[in-house]
């Protein structure tokens, strides 16, 4: 009896004692998962869409100035961008663009722009609050 009682303490001691102290072969990576927003977006018709805008041009996205984070309401991205040619309207050869949703979290699956990328845009004037424009019914107004 004093054998078996001796040889559990002794199992139990090496196991405390010896744990731990093996290296793990599986290495963590951080996953990334990204989440999304569905929301409904007003749909302009061409002609609508292009009395509301204020500017309507072909951009280069040249860098993402900020994102949002997304507990203060709808997420969105700010992006610097050059102006290659304007169609209506008139703007400086540098704009700051909002988009919605961000590299996180993207709204109705639209992925962010991305640098160098070419788009024609219809654009409304923000209040210059972080942007210069936000683009008029979202994904309808990018081509």
């Amino acid at each position: 009896m004093r054998y078996i009682l001796f040889l559990l303490i002794y199992l139990f001691v090496y196991g405390i004692y010896n744990t731990g102290d093996e290296k793990s072969e599986y290495t963590y990576e951080e996953d990334v998962i990204q989440s999304g927003i569905e929301a409904e977006v007003l749909a302009f018709e061409l002609e609508e869409a292009k009395e509301q805008a204020n500017l309507i041009a072909e951009i280069t996205i040249m860098d993402k100035v900020k994102e949002t984070d997304k507990e203060i309401g709808m997420p969105y991205t700010v992006f610097q961008a050059q102006i290659n040619q304007v169609f209506k309207g008139s703007a400086n050869p540098v704009i700051t663009i909002k988009q919605d949703g961000t590299s996180e979290v993207l709204v109705n699956s639209v992925e962010p722009f991305a640098k160098g990328e070419k788009y024609i845009l219809f654009l409304k004037e923000t209040m210059k609050i972080d942007a210069d424009y936000w683009i008029i019914g979202e994904q309808t107004g990018v081509f």
